[in-house]
Formats: structure tokens, sequence, C-alpha cells
């Protein structure tokens, strides 16, 4: 089974929603580096700890934007990457949720055709588009 792990760009009650459905899955805000009591915020310990798991990234697809970095950083660490649509931030909580409830299954499916190895992007349809990646 899969690991799938959202970074801070999704709100983390996403992430518990998905856990009680049986997705495994881990939710940035929840990874704790070595020092009792921190929290990972660099990009660099949590890429670590992904790779390092064979967790698949999830995140809003904003490449064109500031974070730019993240994905160049994950493709050198051969790390699988979902990128939810762009706008799937921009819908309310309740929307957000039924959205993944909804998709969900479509996106593990995919994910295990694939075998972990390639980059997705996900339409707010719900179409799997592969892209670049590793």
């Amino acid at each position: 089974m899969a690991t799938y792990f959202f970074d801070s760009y999704l709100p983390s009650r996403l992430a518990h929603m998905l856990r009680v459905l049986d997705v495994s899955i881990v939710h940035q805000s929840e990874l704790t580096p070595h020092q009792p009591g921190g929290r990972i915020t660099a990009d660099t310990d949590w890429v670590t700890v992904v790779r390092e798991n064979g967790y698949i990234f999830v995140t809003v697809d904003r490449v064109s934007r500031k974070d730019t970095p993240i994905p160049l950083v994950l493709e050198l660490n051969d790390v699988p990457i979902v990128f939810l649509p762009p706008n799937f931030l921009k819908l309310d909580k309740w929307t957000q949720a039924s959205w993944l409830i909804k998709n969900w299954p479509t996106i593990d499916a995919y994910n295990r055709e694939v075998q972990l190895k390639k980059w997705a992007r996900v339409s707010l349809g719900g179409d799997i588009e592969p892209i670049g990646g590793v």
C-alpha cells in the first residue's frame, strides 16, 4: 500500500479525513525533527523524510509560481508527485473534502498502476494526466 505525503499547502484536516477512510497518509505538520518539541519546516528536511520512506508527495499545482525549486528538488530525489488542481484551495472545505473522497480511489489506482514512478496532474474534473518527473 502506498503512503502519501501532504505538504503544508494542503490542510491537515484533509489528511485526517483520508486517514479515517483507510488511506495511508502523513501531513507535513505531523513530522518532527530529531530535536524534542520541534517540527520539520525546512524543505531539505521533509524531502529527505519523503524520499527515505518512499512516500508519494501530494501538493497543489503551483509550479509556475515561487515554488518552482520544490519539484526540482523532489525530482532530483526520485520522489513521485501528485499535483492537485491549481484552484483546489479556492474551493470551500466541504467541496475540497467531497472532491478528495470522490477522486482519491482513481488517484490511488493510478499510482499503483504506474508503480509510483511518475508525476501526475489531476484536473478538477478528476482526470489524471501524466507529466514529466521521475
